[in-house]
């Protein structure tokens, strides 16, 4: 028995800052197997099932939405989650995180051509969005805390290369520059830097 809270069965997560983003596939593209494998494979997929709690006495799952589920051995493959912004803002209803297909579809809905988006982080999920989204049609600004692009794990010279890069396709690249709230203003949002004029 395979639990998860997403609604889809197991998928690969790069082509989501991609392909996936980009609309150059469909979400079921990303599937690892077919819909078709598991029944045969006697894997029974709980989609859409969150976990409660572990009842390591008794062997069983207790579930959010009501019921149990018995096992002989159990394995935790939690993964991780998209890290939430802290500051005022970040929670707002066009603030956008990349961690699911869903996140992927909506973000989609929303890069069309002239439209602006700031993306906070340069990390490599930051900067394939910002590629794809520029690939899109969209005005692009990456906000970044340290002085280059990948800071906290590439080379200071692949940072600046992909920095270069970037800037090059026509996004708009700022760094050494921390982001201390977002506003929304009916028709835009207002991105706050600190020490600086705030991104519009």
């Amino acid at each position: 028995t395979l639990v998860g809270s997403d609604a889809y069965p197991p998928y690969a997560r790069p082509p989501l800052s991609k392909q996936l983003l980009a609309g150059a596939i469909t979400h079921e593209k990303t599937f690892l197997r077919p819909a078709s494998y598991y029944p045969e494979a006697e894997i029974d997929l709980r989609l859409g099932c969150t976990v409660a709690a572990i009842d390591r006495a008794a062997q069983r799952l207790e579930l959010e939405a009501g019921g149990t589920i018995p096992y002989d051995r159990l394995l935790l493959t939690t993964g991780a989650r998209a890290r939430q912004l802290t500051l005022p803002g970040g929670k707002g209803p066009r603030v956008f995180y990349l961690r699911d297909i869903d996140d992927a579809l909506a973000l989609r809905e929303r890069l069309q051509e002239g439209v602006t988006l700031a993306v906070i982080g340069a990390g490599f999920i930051g900067l394939e969005v910002a590629a794809t989204a520029r690939k899109r049609g969209a005005q692009v600004i990456v906000l970044e805390l340290a002085p280059q692009p990948l800071g906290r794990v590439a080379a200071p010279e692949i940072g600046a290369f992909l920095g270069t890069l970037h800037r090059q396709k026509g996004v708009e690249l700022r760094t050494g520059v921390k982001v201390t709230s977002i506003e929304d203003m009916g028709d835009r949002q207002r991105i706050a830097i600190d020490g600086a004029e705030p991104v519009f």
